[in-house]
C-alpha cells in the first residue's frame, strides 16, 4: 500500500506545499488606525501617570507644565511627536519612536528660571507627520 502510494507520487508528481500570498504592501504598519483618545494638561502626574488636577490655565511662576495623552492601542512602526507652541510659534518638540510609548504619555515642558511668559500655548501630537490632536492652555 504505501509502495503504490509511492508510485502513485512519482507518476503524478507530488504538490508542493501551498503558499498564502501575502498582497498587502511590505511597508503596511498597523499604527493607520491609531488615533489619541485625549489630551490634558497639569502640573504633576500620579504613579499611573495620570493627570492630577487637569487643567488649562496656570501660573507663570508653575515648575512645568505637563502634557498627557492616550492613545487608542500600541505602536510599533511610527514616530510621536509633541509640539508646544506660544502665540503660534514654536518653543519646544518631543519625539519618540512608538514602541518607546506607554499608555498614558506625559511629556514636561520646563519652565525657564524667569518664569513662563504670560499668555496662550498650544500643544500638537503627530503621529508621523499627521496631525492627530491639539489643545490649548493659558499662563496667567
Amino acid at each position: 500500500m504505501l509502495l503504490l502510494s509511492w508510485i502513485t507520487c512519482l507518476a503524478g508528481g507530488c504538490a508542493a506545499p501551498a503558499v498564502i500570498e501575502d498582497d498587502s504592501p511590505d511597508n503596511f504598519c498597523p499604527d493607520v488606525y491609531v488615533r489619541v483618545s485625549s489630551i490634558a494638561f497639569s502640573l504633576s502626574v500620579d504613579a499611573e501617570g495620570n493627570p492630577v488636577e487637569p487643567g488649562n490655565l496656570f501660573p507663570s511662576g508653575s515648575e512645568q507644565i505637563i502634557c498627557t495623552f492616550w492613545l487608542t492601542d500600541d505602536l510599533c512602526c511610527t514616530t510621536v511627536t509633541v509640539a508646544w507652541f506660544m502665540e503660534g510659534e514654536i518653543i519646544s518638540q518631543w519625539a519618540r519612536d512608538g514602541f518607546e510609548i506607554r499608555i498614558p504619555t506625559s511629556v514636561v515642558l520646563s519652565n525657564l528660571p524667569s518664569g513662563f511668559v504670560k499668555g496662550n500655548y498650544e500643544v500638537k501630537v503627530y503621529l508621523n507627520t499627521e496631525e492627530k490632536i491639539s489643545c490649548e492652555f493659558s499662563i496667567y
